[in-house]
């Protein structure tokens, strides 16, 4: 402790400050003294060696806490996202076969993996389009890639691809321009992060599943979110609330 003729300068240790109780007794402060922080400041003074071990705990805490908390963050925006497109796309679904029927009846319309991306967002067109609402779009070679508000996108094919962030799918579609496109490989673009399979009429990938929910994970057909195809990573949230479950096996 420092002392001069006027003023005590209080210098505490490490322990003192975690102790909030101990150094207390160490300080009280008037009215007055708390409004004039020129003379309140007289009183307390740390030492630079305790300010920077201070901080370097502090540092040290977040070090350990930030890998969870930007994970978490993550899943929260995964959980949210795909659970606004799957129902958005649904309600749209419902919407359209008031006006056209069944959609199981719309394939009459002689749309296959062998149709081109025009065809497809004719297709699109004529019953989606007006019951959802897209920012942008772009045709592709086999399909029609889409912009939604919220910055997430989905791919309009055969099948129905959702982009989580869509501009990590621009590689994707920048590569199906120049290659033999989305139809002839579901798996390679799925990876259950970013890129999510639906079916066309926006209920999740699942054909095939055995009803188990363990297969939804590992799967005889290498369709599990687990496998390489990662084709029921999507099925796998659905069954889960659309919440990641804490045993996906994918680090988002």
């Amino acid at each position: 402790m420092v002392t001069n003729k006027k003023n005590k300068l209080h210098a505490f240790t490490l322990a003192e400050v975690f102790h909030p109780v101990e150094m207390s007794k160490k300080i009280a402060f008037t009215l007055a003294e708390v409004f004039h922080p020129v003379e309140m400041s007289k009183k307390i003074a740390f030492t630079l060696a305790e300010v920077l071990i201070t901080l370097g705990i502090i540092g040290f805490v977040a070090a350990l806490t930030m890998p969870t908390l930007i994970q978490n963050y993550k899943k929260n925006v995964l959980s949210t996202r795909i659970r606004k497109f799957a129902s958005t796309f649904q309600q749209a679904v419902r919407m359209a076969e008031a006006e056209h029927g069944d959609s199981s009846q719309w394939h009459n319309d002689n749309i296959n993996s062998d149709s081109t991306g025009e065809e497809y967002l004719e297709y699109y067109n004529k019953y989606i389009s007006k019951y959802l609402k897209t920012v942008s779009h772009k045709i592709l070679p086999d399909g029609v890639a889409f912009l939604l508000s919220d910055g997430s996108g989905f791919i309009y094919y055969y099948d129905l691809k959702y982009c989580v962030d869509f501009k990590k799918c621009l590689a994707i579609i920048e590569k199906a321009e120049t290659d033999e496109g989305f139809a002839a490989k579901n798996g390679e673009y799925v990876d259950g992060k970013n890129v999510f399979l639906f079916n066309r009429n926006g209920t999740p990938y699942n054909w095939k599943w055995s009803g188990n929910i363990d297969d939804l994970i590992t799967s005889w057909n290498t369709y599990g979110c687990a496998d390489r195809t990662h084709l029921y990573c999507t099925k796998l949230l659905e069954v889960n609330g659309w919440k990641v479950p804490a045993n996906y096996p994918i680090k988002l």
